[in-house]
C-alpha cells in the first residue's frame, strides 16, 4: 500500500522528469534557431564570400599608422605612405578586430560610418552598408 508522502514524492519525481524533458526540448529548438539564423546578409555581399561590415574608426595617409592590428594591406602597396588608408573594427567570432584597407583618394569616407568589405583581402572598400 502506497502512503501520501510516497504518492507526493512519486509526483513530484515525475513531474520534474517532465520539466527536463520540456527544457531539453526548447532549449534544442531554440539553439536550431539561432544556429541557422542568417544575420544581415546582403546578396549583393555574401558572407560565406567573406564580406563582413566593419566601422571606419580613422582615415590617414599610410605612414601614419601605428597601431597593432588584425590585417595590414600597407605592405601590398609599394607606395604606401602616400595613399589614403582607413583604420576598420569589425566583429569575428565576438572578438573586435583591427584591419587597413586601402581606400581611394577621392573617395569621401566618413569616420564612424558602416562599410562593406573583405579583411582576407585588400580589395578595399564596397559599398556603405545600408541602414534598416
Amino acid at each position: 500500500m502506497i502512503d501520501d508522502q510516497q504518492a507526493t514524492t512519486r509526483l513530484v519525481r515525475v513531474m520534474a522528469g517532465l520539466s527536463l524533458a520540456a527544457a531539453s526540448v526548447l532549449a534544442a529548438v531554440l539553439l536550431q534557431g539561432c544556429a541557422s539564423a542568417r544575420g544581415r546578409d546582403d546578396p549583393a555581399h555574401p558572407y560565406g564570400d567573406g564580406w563582413r561590415t566593419g566601422w571606419v574608426m580613422e582615415v590617414r595617409t599610410g605612414g601614419e599608422f601605428t597601431e597593432p592590428v588584425s590585417a595590414d594591406c600597407r605592405a601590398a602597396d609599394p607606395d604606401a605612405a602616400r595613399h589614403r588608408y582607413a583604420l576598420m573594427r569589425y566583429s569575428r567570432a565576438r572578438h573586435w578586430r583591427h584591419v587597413i584597407v586601402a581606400i581611394d583618394d577621392a573617395e569621401d569616407v566618413a569616420v564612424g560610418a558602416r562599410y562593406w568589405f573583405r579583411p582576407s583581402s585588400c580589395d578595399g572598400l564596397a559599398a556603405p552598408q545600408r541602414q534598416e
